[in-house]
């Protein structure tokens, strides 16, 4: 584990004098559903939380552990972001993952709960959040129909947000296992959801370049590439006739409209049909329409300077305070000046005249070396600038971030075998290119705004290999801002780590210890004040412990963490 900035605490211990005794109700959990999920923990304390006594002491639950029941827990948890500083919409993104058992299977189910938060952006905040209920609802709907080896999800990932736009690429995932992208785009002013025409001028003349430049790039693609993607006719063919949907299939990001493409014809139920067979009670069939993840699945991206003429400025990539999302071999185009704000540089030609001059950016890997020890060398082109850096490691996601002072940020990750991530933050303000952060053992996972992301990094501690946090720039230095909280990844919460020895605890802002043999999934670190949050999973309560980071290691007074559990890390 690392802690470069975490600063050795030696916290005051408090000592256990307060002794109370832990009612449990047995709880027999039967069918799909555990109907305690949303209790909350207070209700749960208020219930169960019987007097003090001399010693600690679990009552043996008469509940007998079924084969059907629910896990679910939030906490893919984001940190209060009211003091980010910003002039556009904040994206807020917690994942629920919970976990089916029925009939000896199990059906994992994942969704994205969203939010938007700023000054002034009330009505785009409504109208994503309607959106992402209905779309919880329906998955909600759906669990009880649904059957259990497959995966039942929506993912949501935000390719661009600023001034103007919030654009989403959504991944529904069925139970049946079939995967529909969408694009889902929402005007920041009214909170409209956005169709393609909503941000074009001229949609003639933007269908028919758009099919040009889409068919050019898809026949680019190498004849031995072809037959796995599913090309079985021509493209162009494909691409004309309609198979690509110019209204509902496409997001924006920093560099373009990108639009998903199949190159088969999309099979559509009307309806979903349970694996069990049973019927849908009438008066839930809501006749859904969801399309199959065929083979040729890809991505085409039409550049906005290649369409500018065909569509609105504000739409035609960031030209304030934003963050968006882009590709490697990508040009952006971008005004970098730190005055930005007051030169309103855009794509936007008028009588014939040429766009203000915008600057480029341009991130590109090279293959160095023999094919048994290759090395990838990574070039960072700002307009007639460059930076080259060599690494084993490939490009995963790259961002512009786009400030309220001015500045322009790129920041990109890299993974080259397991757990080896890296994460950079370069400032490219006014064209210059200079490296703020390298941060290793860590990937960019979602959301990112333009001055806060987020970072998963790779931390054994307490059972968990990753954990996230929420990073903000110093807008004085343009250094990060390390989080004190970190969270467990939704899908990893339900490790568990068990007890070896009595363990000192605080549950319910009581004091206690824990027995040798409690099984505990701790949710969330803060450095800061040496506190891990923790779940019990048999019955049911949250609390917390304390811990100091002595020469790199975690100490629980004094005794590294293996002296009080027992964990197995994986590879």
């Amino acid at each position: 584990m690392k802690n470069s900035r975490q600063n050795d605490k030696n916290l005051t211990r408090l000592l256990v004098q307060i002794i109370m005794l832990l009612v449990i109700s047995a709880v027999l959990l039967t069918g799909c559903k555990n109907t305690t999920d949303n209790e909350t923990l207070s209700e749960t304390v208020d219930a169960n939380l019987g007097q003090i006594n001399e010693s600690v002491e679990f009552i043996d639950s008469e509940a007998t552990a079924t084969d059907n029941f629910i896990e679910d827990k939030n906490i893919s948890m984001q940190p209060d972001q009211t003091d980010i500083p910003h002039s556009s919409p904040i994206l807020t993104i917690e994942t629920t993952f919970r976990r089916n058992f029925c009939d000896g299977g199990f059906l994992n189910i994942k969704y994205d709960k969203i939010s938007i938060s700023g000054d002034e952006y009330e009505a785009v905040a409504q109208a994503v959040s309607e959106w992402n209920k209905q779309d919880i609802e329906q998955i909600e709907k759906l669990e009880d129909y649904a059957g259990y080896t497959h995966e039942l999800s929506s993912v949501v990932d935000c390719n661009r947000i600023d001034n103007s736009v919030i654009s989403f690429k959504q991944e529904w995932h069925d139970q049946d296992g079939f995967i529909d992208y969408r694009g889902i785009n929402f005007d920041v002013a009214s909170g409209k959801k956005l169709i393609l025409a909503d941000i074009l001028v001229d949609e003639d003349g933007f269908n028919e370049k758009a099919i040009e430049i889409a068919v050019e790039k898809l026949q680019e693609i190498p004849d031995a590439d072809k037959l796995p993607l599913g090309y079985e006719i021509d493209v162009a063919h494909e691409f004309n006739t309609g198979i690509i949907d110019l209204e509902n299939q496409w997001y924006l990001d920093a560099y373009g409209i990108v639009y998903y493409y199949r190159s088969f014809e999309d099979t559509i139920w009307h309806g979903y049909i349970p694996n069990h067979h049973e019927d849908i009670p009438e008066e839930d069939d809501e006749r859904t329409v969801v399309n199959s993840d065929l083979p040729g699945n890809i991505t085409v991206t039409i550049p906005y300077e290649d369409v500018a003429e065909f569509m609105k400025p504000a739409y035609c990539g960031i030209q304030d305070v934003g963050a968006a999302k882009f590709s490697v071999n990508e040009t952006v185009q971008v005004n970098l000046s730190n005055k930005r704000a007051s030169e309103k540089t855009s794509y936007e030609k008028s009588s014939g005249i040429e766009p203000t001059a915008l600057d480029t950016i341009l991130i590109t890997i090279e293959e160095t070396g023999p094919e048994e020890d290759t090395i990838n060398k990574i070039n960072i082109k700002i307009n007639n600038r460059q930076e080259t850096f060599e690494t084993e490691a490939w490009i995963l996601d790259a961002y512009l971030l786009c400030q309220e002072n001015g500045s322009t940020y790129l920041l990109f990750d890299t993974a080259y075998a397991d757990h080896d991530y890296t994460t950079y933050l370069y400032d490219i303000t006014n064209g210059g290119i200079t490296k703020n952060e390298e941060l290793e053992y860590a990937f960019i996972i979602k959301p990112v705004n333009a001055n806060s992301f987020t970072l998963d990094e790779y931390m054994t501690v307490f059972g968990n290999h990753f954990c996230h946090g929420t990073y903000m720039i110093d807008e004085s230095t343009g250094k990060l801002l390390y989080p004190e909280m970190y969270y467990t990844d939704a899908e990893y919460k339900d490790i568990t780590i068990t007890l070896v020895r009595e363990l000192p605890v605080v549950i319910y802002g009581k004091e206690t210890t824990l027995p040798p043999g409690t099984p505990l999934q701790v949710t969330a670190l803060d450095y800061g004040s040496g506190t891990a949050y923790f779940y019990e999973p048999d019955y049911n309560v949250d609390g917390e412990f304390y811990f100091t980071i002595e020469d790199w290691t975690i100490r629980i007074d004094g005794l590294e963490e293996s002296s009080y559990f027992d964990i197995e890390y994986g590879g």
